[in-house]
């Protein structure tokens, strides 16, 4: 599945592409895993099965930033040699990129741990300009003919209007809007605003279902089960967040539970049900919605 876009026409706008994400997508060797740990695969393996949309939680520590969720460093490997930096996340989807050229990568960035969105997302930009050319940074949803081998950037940092990279030609997609959705609210996700930089209009909208603070039963019928029968436009960029989490439940055994419900139901084939993100994807659960596009 490292390929599967290259069977879309140019013409689609990639938000009208039904495709699979990750979340916390660097969260696989992490200290108090029981609770923290949210993947099972690094991020080349993500992508090579199919995976397209990669949630980065960063931390500025000193001059470089760092994968976090939230207090908890994201390391390397087993023996935690050395945390994954946004370096190491990058060096990977470019190596994909050059490998698969017909496809694109969603990078959502968002600050998990440190002391200012400024700081870190200045750092970002600083550390992203020797690769400008590797990224799509419009405030805009772009066609296939334009996304493809790029990195998307998603952004999610609060607004730094002071920052010389703030306006809509290299922002990225912005999401400030996107703060805190986990507290459970009446409605099953929540409509939000991509906004111009410069003038604080709405271009396209983001549909977001992101109630992480349920347990895997009534997340999946209130919320996720809603977002996947959703009516949406082409204008809507649809997030669908899989994950749950409760204190005596981990990631991993909300996921099981979650996926089983997920496998078990039939898709539309061509119905818009967005970017589905995942804890501790399958490639049952990936294949099934990359399927649906066709």
């Amino acid at each position: 599945m490292n390929n599967w876009l290259k069977n879309l026409s140019d013409d689609t706008f990639i938000s009208d592409i039904n495709l699979a994400g990750t979340h916390n997508s660097c969260a696989y060797f992490v200290n108090f895993r029981y609770i923290t740990q949210c993947q099972n695969k690094p991020i080349k393996e993500q992508l090579n099965m199919g995976i397209r949309f990669l949630d980065i939680r960063l931390e500025k520590d000193g001059n470089t930033l760092k994968a976090v969720h939230s207090i908890m460093d994201c390391y390397k490997d087993k023996k935690k040699n050395g945390v994954i930096l946004l370096t190491d996340i990058l060096a990977d989807c470019e190596s994909f990129l050059k490998e698969n050229p017909s496809e694109f990568i969603i990078v959502s960035v968002k600050k998990d741990d440190g002391k200012s969105d400024n700081d870190t997302s200045d750092e970002f930009f600083k550390e992203i300009s020797e690769s400008s050319g590797l990224w799509y940074l419009k405030n805009s949803i772009p066609r296939l003919s334009e996304a493809r081998g790029k990195l998307i950037l998603f952004n999610r940092f609060a607004d730094n209007k002071k920052s010389e990279f703030y306006n809509d030609s290299c922002w990225g997609l912005n999401a400030c809007e996107w703060d805190h959705s986990g507290i459970v609210t009446d409605s099953s996700y929540s409509i939000l605003n991509f906004r111009e930089t410069n003038s604080d209009k709405t271009t396209e909208t983001l549909v977001l279902q992101d109630k992480y603070k349920m347990d895997s039963k009534p997340k999946w019928e209130k919320a996720i089960l809603p977002a996947l029968n959703g009516d949406f436009s082409k204008k809507d960029v649809v997030l669908n967040f899989f994950s749950a989490a409760k204190v005596y439940r981990s990631p991993k055994s909300a996921s099981k539970y979650i996926l089983k419900k997920f496998n078990d139901i039939p898709l539309q084939k061509n119905k818009k049900i967005g970017w589905i993100i995942l804890d501790y994807p399958t490639e049952e659960a990936v294949k099934k919605i990359i399927y649906t596009n066709f």
